[in-house]
């Protein structure tokens, strides 16, 4: 009889000399495997299993088998299929009839398949479990081969699926009996991939309609072996939900925090409230049912080493509790207080929490440049922590770091458990295989959890397995150390390594969705097709370079801190090629998923609605490719200053396209290059636009302002909608200003006025949602100049939100402002300049049409752009002015088309960009 052994490794489907070629995949690939002659015939045999939770769940996992029964204690251990576990009595009785050595590791199984049937034996409950799955797969085709397997994970936790931005959304729409069987069939191909957690159950979860569904969906996965994290447990007193009345970040004593989801606020010297704060967060996951669910302790987020945690802000009651070097002691009282609380109604709860700085990267600081703040701040902190906990157990968590660092960090932290986390992948394409590098973190005694980040949010199934891939086996092929440098990188970690794209995708593909489907949907994923990019390519780029140029980056943390000063060399430059490279491989998916589509019907509901996901969005992904291939060639014909070839080039693309935002955008490009002399209307005295201008839409719980209103200091309003009336009138004195942050400002008809010397900067911004100005009128809205860039001392600053401008007038007032903002419209409105009219940063394919800007005393440009690419300025009206458009540092291919100059001294500049493109 011929045996083929495969040791340490995971099967590979590509077989070796000698290895049987039919061999079923399996995924994650298991340790040891010795495959021998023959098959056993699984439609002949009855399952067996203990009467034991998973055993009786594991037998349900085997198809096509004759029977199911519980083993009677009298039986003997025949032919047939059996499920233990290694210590009761069925597990006994087949160690010893079928010679078994079952790893003595926590989850491993091992499986005997012979012309006796089947033996699974489990080293515990979750191992009987895991080894069903596996014979699963090997029993796909209804005869599973004979063979020997020996199988444990390495990494004990390999979870963090996101339930509410992950898992849940693919059951929006569907009634709550529905949702649960949506949700139940997702959380049984978690455990047949071996992925044990999951994560992001959100606190307002719980006084809704939905608790009754996660309820009963969680003690669904918990029985399979799946742990629920309850994310983001923020270990603050009040959140903007209950706390008292008249509490504002600017009237909290001691530190806040301002996020998109509500403002925190916190206080370490106040136990009593921090007891209850506790308990009310208990109060919250008590009702999911769960005996031991898995905590974070969050901590303010705030993780610079110059002032973790916001520390030097901390109110009176802290600093005479706490010195300035006892954060530590500080943190440990907080936390024990939580850890008691929680002892006392869900003694068997577990806890992580991500120390600030939760960075273990913060060791390639070289020694001589980590001086005493960064020591109390860093490793002093860590230690002293680690020392101070009453819960020995409690893991401490931190994003994935080179060895190098993990073994300084073991030797500061010797004994406690280590949950590390991505480092903020964010996949553009399909797939995503940085976490081949996962095993770097990885330690033989099981102190170290894996918890999946970033693609595991949008429920990337083929990505979540291949991390389930390196979790379970740390040597799988393609695994390769992390150097802490770049971890994921945009191109090359969604089209390869070969060795990922050969081995391990082919078995994801075949055991998620079988071997008829699978060479298709291999197909898609290794396309290297980057949807994200093809949205947006500007914006990807940009996103891509800030973590290709600095490895630890963090999106959340760069908005108040200089996080890193080491910078990586790698960078991402687009080209023409590589857009027409996504040209090819969207178009490969296209023709793949058409040639899987009449496979799709032996598929369950879920799979099938995932592969309508992917069929559906494909021919999209033409479109764009073939739209950006275009804009790449009109702006090769524009560095020729060839306008007609960019005209034509234009048109047949467009003309190519179906209807759509990529022909529209294309159209109008067409239209915008054979634009003639116009010249614009000036805008009526009461507002009213030169042009029609439809009127602002409905915004759902939008705060209606009427009548007149006094801003006399600074007013923040946080993830509110605002709507302002016709009429209305608003007047701004001394350090007035009006803030609206992650929420929307909608004006019409309404004016805005400057009294008086106003001191602050930006008397109106919006950042972060959706802004609209219609007909208003602006007047003195300029300030003292406070010595900084002009973009922050704008009169109205606009970030990161989408924006229109329509029909208003600006009267002695600065700048109108666009920071990261995109595809903005600024139409038919009346500039009279006393510095610039219109400034964009950042804000690429943006459209100025139809406006009129006068000199004021002192004017100096009508318009400016920097780093905005792409943008045109179309039928405007300059006069008077030392400027008319001025492009700087990247704003290049700005066209200017039908516009009238009057008495500019210079119509137009470009500086340290690809120019203007002037239309005659």
């Amino acid at each position: 009889m011929k045996r083929y052994i495969l040791t340490a490794a995971a099967i590979l489907l590509v077989a070796p000399a000698g290895y049987p070629s039919d061999f079923p995949a399996l995924q994650p690939g298991v340790k040891e495997l010795r495959a021998e002659a023959g098959k056993l015939d699984v439609g002949e045999c009855t399952v067996f299993f203990e009467d034991q939770k998973q055993c009786r769940i594991g037998a349900d996992e085997i198809e096509c088998a004759r029977d199911r029964c519980v083993w009677n204690f009298g039986q003997t251990v025949g032919k047939g299929i059996y499920v233990a576990v290694a210590g009761s009595e069925l597990g006994r009785k087949l160690l010893a009839h079928r010679r078994i050595d079952v790893p003595d590791r926590e989850q491993g199984y091992t499986l005997v398949v012979d012309a006796d049937g089947a033996a699974i034996v489990g080293r515990d409950s979750v191992g009987a479990l895991y080894g069903c799955v596996t014979f699963r797969q090997l029993a796909a085709g209804g005869r599973a081969p004979f063979c020997r397997i020996r199988d444990w994970p390495d990494i004990l936790e390999r979870g963090g699926v996101s339930a509410g931005r992950g898992l849940w959304p693919q059951t929006k729409g569907k009634k709550p009996a529905d949702r649960i069987e949506e949700f139940k069939r997702t959380v049984d191909e978690l455990m047949r991939h071996k992925i044990n957690g999951i994560t992001d159950i959100f606190h307002a979860w719980s006084d809704s309609p939905s608790l009754d569904v996660y309820r009963e969906v969680l003690a669904y996965a918990r029985e399979r072996g799946i742990r629920t994290t309850f994310s983001w447990v923020w270990t603050c007193l009040w959140n903007n939900g209950n706390c008292p009345d008249g509490t504002t970040p600017a009237t909290w004593p001691c530190v806040s925090e301002v996020r998109g989801y509500g403002d925190l606020y916190y206080c370490w010297a106040d136990d009593a409230q921090m007891e209850a704060a506790a308990n009310r967060r208990i109060d919250s996951i008590v009702k999911y049912g769960l005996e031991d669910p898995v905590v974070q302790l969050h901590p303010v987020d705030a993780c610079a080493v110059e002032d973790p945690e916001h520390w030097s802000k901390r109110c009176a009651k802290c600093r005479a509790r706490w010195k300035d070097d006892e954060r530590w002691k500080a943190s440990a009282n907080l936390l024990n207080i939580w850890r008691r609380a929680f002892s006392r109604r869900l003694p068997k709860a577990s806890f992580i929490c991500p120390v600030v700085p939760y960075w273990i990267s913060w060791l390639e600081r070289p020694p001589e440049k980590r001086d005493a703040v960064w020591r109390r701040n860093v490793t002093d902190y860590w230690m002293k922590l680690d020392a101070a906990l009453d819960d020995k157990d409690m893991a401490f968590e931190s994003w994935i770091a080179s060895k190098a660092s993990f073994d300084e960090y073991r030797r500061l932290i010797p004994h406690r458990t280590v949950r590390f986390t991505d480092n903020y992948p964010l996949c553009p394409g399909l797939i995503l295989t940085c976490r081949r590098k996962i095993g770097t973190m990885y330690e033989p005694c099981g102190r170290t959890g894996y918890h999946m980040t970033g693609t595991d949010i949008n429920a990337c199934w083929e990505s979540c397995l291949l991390a389930a891939e390196y979790a379970w086996n740390v040597n799988a092929p393609g695994a390769e150390p992390y150097d802490g440098n770049v971890y994921w990188h945009p191109v090359q970690d969604t089209s390869g390594p070969e060795i990922v794209m050969t081995n391990v995708l082919p078995r994801i593909c075949r055991t998620f969705w079988g071997d008829a489907v699978a060479p298709h949907m291999c197909k898609v994923m290794s396309s290297g097709v980057l949807p994200e990019y093809l949205k947006d390519p500007a914006a990807a780029v940009r996103s891509w370079n800030f973590w290709l140029r600095d490895a630890r980056y963090d999106p959340e943390q760069a908005r108040l801190f200089r996080m890193h000063e080491g910078k990586t060399a790698f960078e991402f430059t687009d080209s023409l090629d590589f857009r027409r490279r996504q040209l090819d491989a969207a178009r490969k998916c296209v023709n793949a998923l058409n040639a899987a589509r009449p496979l799709i019907g032996s598929l369950d509901h879920f799979k099938q609605n995932y592969f309508k996901s992917l069929a559906d969005a494909a021919p999209g992904w033409v479109e764009r490719a073939s739209a950006i291939v275009a804009q790449a060639e009109i702006e090769s014909a524009f560095e020729r200053r060839d306008v007609a070839k960019a005209r034509e080039i234009a048109g047949r693309a467009a003309a190519g396209l179906s209807k759509g935002e990529s022909r529209s955008k294309l159209e109008r490009m067409v239209e915008v290059l054979g634009a003639r002399s116009d010249d614009p209307q000036v805008p009526a005295e009461d507002g009213s636009a030169g042009k029609s201008s439809p009127g602002p839409g409905r915004w759902k719980q939008a705060e209606i302002w009427r009548g007149e209103r006094f801003i006399d200091s600074p007013l923040v309003l946080n993830r509110r909608n605002i709507r302002i009336e016709k009429g209305t009138r608003i007047v701004f004195r001394g350090t007035g200003r009006l803030r609206v942050e992650n929420g929307q400002l909608c004006a019409q008809g309404a004016e805005f006025v400057g009294s008086g010397v106003l001191t602050n900067v930006w008397p109106i911004s919006v950042s972060g949602g959706k802004t609209e100005f219609v007909n208003c009128r602006f007047e003195g809205l300029a300030m003292e100049n406070t010595g900084r860039e002009r973009w922050f001392h704008g009169g109205i600053q606009l970030t990161s939100t989408d924006a229109r401008v329509a029909g208003c007038r600006f009267v002695n007032s600065r700048s109108l402002s666009f920071v990261n903002c995109r595809n903005v419209e600024v139409a038919d409105n009346f500039f009279s300049c006393s510095d610039m009219g219109v400034y964009f940063l950042n804000s690429p394919d943006s459209r100025a049409v139809r406006n009129v800007f006068v000199a004021d005393s002192g004017a100096k440009k009508g318009m400016e752009f920097a780093n905005s690419p792409r943008c045109e300025v179309v039928h405007n009206r300059f006069d008077g002015l030392s400027m008319g458009v001025f492009a700087r540092t990247g704003a290049s291919y700005v066209i200017i088309a039908g516009n009238v100059f009057e008495k500019c001294t210079k119509p137009y500049r470009a500086v340290e960009s690809k120019g203007i493109i002037v239309v005659d």
